[in-house]
């Protein structure tokens, strides 16, 4: 056992502080994330069960008329139909014109979603939903998809009791002060975020195991069962963190710490992967900006202002048809202003027979009115 470790760090007090604020502020979060479960099951059903020619249209249901008046309204279904049939129909290539091209194309090849011949631009636009953005949707959305970024910053509160302790590490020698930064980094890096990120899915398991009718009942069912469990593992968790830190072999913390750190990455898998992806999007960019020439760096330059589409992009854009309207007889254009016609020591000298003002009681207004 280390003293001077000791001194600083107290299993009984921060085991007991950590975990009964945990299950003091963890009430309210759980309760809403029961609900949030409950209307994502919901969801997940409509997503999967979607059908164009199914939904409701309000204004086929009112007979195409605006309740109490005669005015007619279109048909919402029949404009949406034209618009998936342009965008989705065999004719075209399957994909949204500008911006949203390149992304729907994408998702399009990965979900292996593709149109058929016997295959209508509705069927197609429901596979869609169903296949691609639904799932998306129910990846990125859940009662436990919460990003690194935000179980971190949620748990920063928590980093005041290691502030008030920051103080007693000048007292500590080289070795213990080494192990007990890494004791905190293990901490705050993975044992908080993943104390959300369990929290959340004891929060989810046990909304599936009770299964009780009554709304407050199956409530607080599910908030003292999910409560019981976090916080036993919060103080078993805690009491390996403080037997590791206060024993002689730095082994026992070292094997401690990376397990915390696995865990968190397990538990956050798909948040890490895409920021990764992100880095190495990001290299491969600039590797490629650095391997131009200076011509083609600034021609790139001049793409990207003007919003102008590579050649991969370009050939897949002339194939979709154009969904806005250009006017076929344009309005008319504003009067332009006479030009000058010649410039006179770095001045611009209008016409003067063009533009001259004439004043009432000169000469020339009177020669005008005697002619």
């Amino acid at each position: 056992m280390l003293a001077g470790l000791a001194q600083v760090e107290s299993w009984e007090i921060y085991a007991t502080i950590v975990g009964s604020v945990t299950a003091a502020i963890m009430l309210a979060p759980l309760y809403a994330v029961r609900n949030l479960v409950c209307d994502l099951r919901v969801m997940k059903v409509q997503i999967e069960s979607f059908s164009f020619t199914s939904a409701e249209c309000y204004c086929c249901q009112v007979g195409h008329v605006i309740p109490g008046t005669t005015t007619r309204i279109p048909c919402d279904r029949q404009i949406i139909g034209n618009k998936l049939e342009e965008w989705f129909g065999p004719q075209s290539s399957g994909i949204i014109r500008q911006g949203m091209a390149k992304e729907l194309y994408l998702a399009l090849a990965k979900s292996g979603t593709k149109a058929t011949s016997g295959e209508s631009a509705q069927e197609l636009f429901d596979r869609y939903v169903q296949e691609v953005f639904g799932h998306y949707i129910l990846k990125k959305v859940g009662g436990s998809r919460v990003s690194y970024g935000v179980a971190v910053a949620t748990t920063l509160p928590a980093l005041f009791y290691i502030f008030d302790r920051l103080h007693m590490l000048t007292t500590l020698q080289p070795r213990q002060f080494a192990r007990l930064s890494a004791h905190y980094f293990a901490v705050v890096l993975g044992f908080f975020p993943s104390l959300v990120r369990l929290a959340l899915d004891l929060t989810i398991l046990a909304d599936y195991l009770v299964r009780i009718r009554n709304p407050l009942a199956g409530s607080l069912s599910v908030m003292l069962l999910a409560m019981c469990v976090l916080t036993g593992v919060t103080f078993f968790w805690l009491f390996l963190f403080d037997y590791t830190l206060f024993h002689d072999q730095v082994v026992y913390q070292i094997l401690m710490n990376s397990a915390t750190l696995l865990v968190t990455v397990a538990l956050y898998s798909n948040d890490l992967s895409d920021f990764f992806a992100a880095m190495r999007r990001a290299r491969k960019h600039s590797r490629a900006s650095q391997n131009q020439k200076p011509l083609q760096r600034l021609k790139t330059m001049k793409t990207r202002r003007t919003l102008r589409p590579n050649r991969q992009d370009q050939g897949v854009l002339e194939k979709c048809k154009s969904w806005q309207p250009v006017p076929e007889n344009p309005g008319p254009s504003a009067p332009s202003s006479p030009k000058p016609r010649h410039v006179t020591f770095g001045k611009t000298v209008p016409d003067l027979s063009t533009s001259m003002v004439v004043l009432p009681g000169t000469p020339h207004a009177n020669d005008a009115n005697d002619g």
